[in-house]
This record gives C-alpha cells, sequence and structure tokens, in this order.
C-alpha cells in the first residue's frame, strides 16, 4: 500500500509540474488575453467531458468491485457496450450544445470553426482516456491507471510546447489546442495498450438485454449530474468571468487557480489509492475498518495540504511573477482565497467520493447542486464589481458549502466520523470507540 501511494504521488506532482509547467510557457507565449481565451476553452471542455463520461469512471470501479469482473472478461464486455453507447448518446448531445454556444454567441470571438473543431477532438479524447483509465483503476491497477492521463499527457505537451517555441514557431491559441490533442492521441494509445496488456482488449464488446442497459442509466445519471455539479462549480468561475468580465481577468484567475489545485494533490492521491477499499469494505459491512480508512486518508489529506496552502498565502505575489510574470503579480489575493477554499476542501477529505462509492450519489448531488447555484449567484453579483477576486470569494463559499453538506451526509447515512480529531461512531469488536 505505502509503495503504490509513493508511486501514486509521484505521478501525481509530475503531473502536477508539468500542467504548472505549461501554463508558464503558455502565459509567457500568449499575451494574457490570449491566454485567457484558451484557459476559457479548457474550461469549455473540462465541463462537458464531465457529461460525456456520464458518471462512468465511478460507477465502472463500483461494478467491478462489486462483481468480480477481473475474472469475467464477458461482463467486462457486456458493460463496456453500455458505456460506449452511453458516451456516444451524450456525445452527440454535448456537441449539438457546444456548436450553438460557439456560433451563435460571443463566448469564442475568433477562428471560431477551427477552434470548435479542437475543442470537440479534445473532449472526445479526454473522455475516452479518462473511460480507460477508470477500467484499469477497476482491474486493481490504480498506478498504471493515471500513466496515460496523467504523466504522458502533460509531459508531452510540455515538451511539445518548447520543441515548437526552440525551432522557433509563433504559437497561438489555435495550435496550443493542436499540441494538446496531439498528446491526448498519444496518451490515448498508451491507455489501449495497457488494457490489452492485462487481457481487457477494449474493443471487445458484448450487447445486452434493454433492461440491464437501463438498470446501468439509471445508476450513472445521479453520478454523472453530481459530478457535472462538481466540475461546473470548478470551471463555472472562469466561464462567468468570460461572459461578466475578461480574458485578461480569467488569465489572472486561471494562473491562481492551477497553483491553488496543488493544494488537493494529497488528496486525490489519497482518493485513487482507497476508494477500491471503501467499496470493499462497504460490502462485507465491515464498517469499523471502513471509519478507520476513511479517518485517516482526511489527516493524510490535511498533512499534505497544509504546507502549500501556508506558501501559497503568505508568498503568492512572488511566486506570481516569478512563474508567470510580474503582470501576473496582480493575482496574489485571488490566490490567497482560492488557497483557503481549497486548504477547506482538503480537510474535509473524501466525503464525496465515500458517497458515491456506498450508493449514496443522490446526496453528493444535493450537496453539490446546492453549492453550484450558490456559487453561480456569488459570481453574478461579485463578479461585476471585483473581477476574478469576486470570483475566488464565490468558489471559497460554494466549496465551504458542499464540503460541510458531504459531511453531514456521511455521518448521516452511514454513521462513521471521517475527521480525524473527533470520536469514532462506529464500535469495535470489542467493545471500544
Amino acid at each position: 500500500m505505502k509503495r503504490l501511494a509513493g508511486l501514486a504521488l509521484l505521478i501525481k506532482l509530475i503531473s502536477m509540474v508539468a500542467a504548472l509547467g505549461t501554463s508558464v510557457v503558455l502565459a509567457r507565449m500568449l499575451d494574457t488575453d490570449g491566454f485567457g481565451l484558451y484557459s476559457l476553452c479548457i474550461s469549455v471542455a473540462a465541463i462537458s467531458v464531465v457529461f460525456l463520461s456520464g458518471g462512468l469512471p465511478t460507477l465502472t470501479v463500483r461494478e467491478y468491485a462489486k462483481t468480480a469482473y477481473s475474472d469475467n472478461r464477458g461482463k467486462v464486455a457486456q458493460f463496456r457496450s453500455f458505456s460506449y453507447l452511453w458516451m456516444l448518446a451524450l456525445g452527440v448531445l454535448v456537441a449539438a450544445v457546444l456548436y450553438v454556444v460557439f456560433h451563435y454567441t460571443t463566448l469564442i470571438s475568433t477562428e471560431i470553426n477551427g477552434i470548435f473543431v479542437q475543442v470537440i477532438t479534445l473532449i472526445i479524447l479526454n473522455t475516452v482516456i479518462i473511460y480507460f483509465g477508470s477500467e484499469i483503476r477497476a482491474f486493481d491497477l490504480t498506478t498504471a491507471s493515471q500513466i496515460p492521463n496523467l504523466l504522458i499527457r502533460p509531459v508531452l505537451f510540455i515538451v511539445l510546447l518548447y520543441a515548437v517555441g526552440f525551432f522557433g514557431f509563433q504559437i497561438d491559441l489555435l495550435s496550443a489546442l493542436q499540441l494538446y490533442n496531439l498528446s491526448m492521441v498519444v496518451a490515448v494509445v498508451v491507455s489501449i495498450l495497457i488494457l490489452c496488456g492485462i487481457r481487457a482488449h477494449p474493443f471487445m464488446i458484448k450487447f445486452v438485454a434493454l433492461g440491464q442497459y437501463k438498470a446501468w442509466a439509471k445508476v450513472a445519471l445521479p453520478l454523472m449530474a453530481s459530478s457535472a455539479f462538481v466540475v461546473a462549480t470548478q470551471n463555472l468561475d472562469t466561464i462567468m468571468l468570460g461572459i461578466l468580465s475578461t480574458n485578461h481577468e480569467i488569465a489572472l484567475y486561471k494562473v491562481s487557480f492551477q497553483l491553488a489545485g496543488l493544494i488537493i494533490i494529497g488528496m486525490n492521491v489519497v482518493n485513487l489509492i482507497t476508494i477500491r477499499n471503501f467499496s470493499s469494505f462497504f460490502d462485507k459491512m465491515e464498517m469499523r475498518r471502513f471509519e478507520e480508512i476513511a479517518k485517516k486518508s482526511t489527516l493524510y489529506c490535511i498533512i499534505l495540504s497544509v504546507p502549500f496552502a501556508i506558501v501559497f498565502v503568505f508568498l503568492g505575489r512572488p511566486i506570481l511573477s516569478l512563474l508567470f510574470g510580474e503582470e501576473y503579480g496582480a493575482a496574489s489575493m485571488i490566490l490567497a482565497v482560492l488557497a483557503i477554499a481549497q486548504l477547506i476542501n482538503a480537510s474535509f477529505g473524501i466525503v464525496g467520493a465515500i458517497l458515491n462509492i456506498t450508493g449514496h450519489e443522490r446526496m453528493t448531488l444535493k450537496g453539490v447542486a446546492i453549492a453550484f447555484v450558490i456559487n453561480g449567484v456569488l459570481n453574478a453579483v461579485l463578479i461585476g464589481p471585483y473581477g476574478a477576486q469576486g470570483a475566488a470569494i464565490s468558489t471559497l463559499v460554494a466549496t465551504l458549502t458542499w464540503n460541510v453538506l458531504l459531511y453531514r451526509a456521511v455521518r448521516n447515512k452511514l454513521d462513521i466520523e471521517t475527521l480525524p480529531y473527533l470520536p469514532y461512531r462506529q464500535i469495535s469488536k470489542s467493545g471500544e470507540e
């Protein structure tokens, strides 16, 4: 377990460093308006990917763990047929919505056709990578599942950017998106090779009765909605800044948000490592062990997040100026607010994942939906007078809201405590608290 956690953390660190390096390069290659528009496209794609994947990552891990799919390739092929049909149906809907957004609104005002094609390509490739990654993780290969999306894609992208710059070519928004998609293609190929290596051939499908598809869809819908609300809440600020403010403000917010994201790197790794154990203990109703892992995972999330938060709150301006340029130093207060928001997020642990893996995804949906509405209302009120700073405050309030709601749901529905400094709620076999 410790070795896997170390490898997962290493991959996540490399991914975060590469992503940060990408932002540094693009922020300097593009002006603030160009980088802001690039960030807007990535946010639109991120929200679309969640709808396109439709809750499949969580459902895949849950179903495989429940029915021992890893020992039955026929069941894998059956579930995969549902997954592909689900992504295809939602993909048509997402593409239609984005066509209207790109061609009949002013959200994107330059090179519309070229950017539209690249964003759609990015969405498709990213969805495929995420789904394949969930299949690999479902076969208890957590570290291998991270390699394509968290290691190969970001590292290759930054290498391509440096290579293009080294040979003297100019990078604009369209070429940046093209290079991003090229790195995604390579990551998809690697995912396919990994699946073939474990004899889970991604092109092997087997259709089943319509009733089974309906049963899976009934579970996937709330998972999709809750995931969509989380990602939409994370990207809503960027979208609304694009509508209510300027690309310059988007750029300031984006670099701050990306740096603040380093704070929850530990939480993401903890989620990857422990999610299958949660599912196993819950199926066996070993709730004391479930609670022990939940409390330990939250403690690890806190320990790994505090150092980053302290640095970003007190040294934000010099860090921003050094990495992205002097014009980005003005985002120091934005970074401080977002750092506090992410520290709050880490301090509650992986409550959302716990609810989803135990079949309480509707409670997750309720919590994040409320937070999404609060975030949207606050953005509408605060972005006008305060710009990116107002968006950061909205994110902080929304983050606190959904974490409190999900934490309370875990206590009420599972009767366990996830905060490490509060007493256990489950009684051990020996009868001790």
